[in-house]
């Protein structure tokens, strides 16, 4: 009972405002453009009797000027902002180009310093093969003599650097090979002898050939 009440109310009130707005509807379409037209006019001189001082700021301000110079401080200001990206991209290209060119430099460097050293222990590893001695008799009697002294100090490595020296000298590279890898077990970090040991695997690797 209590819904109902209201409910109906409700009802009531909608009915009669959809009445009176079906009403103006018909009103307004028998009304004539120019009527329409002089009814939007009188709506704005309302707001611009309302409001004075800003119907005469409109009136006086081209908006539409305003949009096509903003437009145009926009489109310089995106110029400017493309030939700062350009002078970046620029800068960055000749930085990475000189980086590049110092790297290149740099390397070159490195080369022809390991070169100089290569070529400086390649000279006195043939210093030390030519005191040995040139004769086959020469360095057969050195190999005796070395072996000799390792049987009494195997642990020494100098004896088996100046065995795998002579191998070397013999062009007995499998002996060679086993020497100075008996060195670098007991001397890890003789880079002279793995050099050595280097050159000498690459002869094997020849003869394998």
């Amino acid at each position: 009972m209590f819904f109902l009440i209201p409910f109906s109310i409700f009802l009531a009130a909608s009915t009669a405002i959809i009445w009176v707005i079906s009403r103006k509807f018909v009103y307004l379409k028998k009304l004539a453009p120019g009527t329409l037209e002089e009814t939007v006019s009188t709506e704005k001189n309302f707001w611009a009797e309302l409001y004075p001082e800003i119907a005469a700021y409109l009136k006086r301000v081209n908006l539409r000027a305003y949009g096509v110079n903003a437009l145009n401080e926009f489109e310089k200001f995106l110029r400017k902002m493309r030939l700062m990206s350009m002078r970046v991209d620029d800068l960055t290209n000749r930085l990475i180009r000189r980086v590049r060119k110092s790297s290149q430099k740099h390397g070159e460097i490195l080369e022809k310093k390991a070169a100089a050293e290569e070529e400086k222990q390649a000279e006195e590893e043939n210093l030390e093969l030519e005191d040995l001695g040139n004769s086959q008799e020469e360095l057969k009697q050195k190999e005796q003599l070395l072996i000799i002294e390792i049987a009494k100090h195997p642990k020494d490595a100098q004896l088996y650097k100046e065995l795998g020296t002579v191998y070397m000298r013999l062009e007995n590279w499998e002996d060679a090979r086993q020497s100075f890898e008996k060195v670098l077990e007991l001397e890890p970090g003789d880079e002279t002898t793995r050099r050595k040991l280097g050159r000498v695997l690459g002869k094997i690797g020849k003869e394998a050939n």
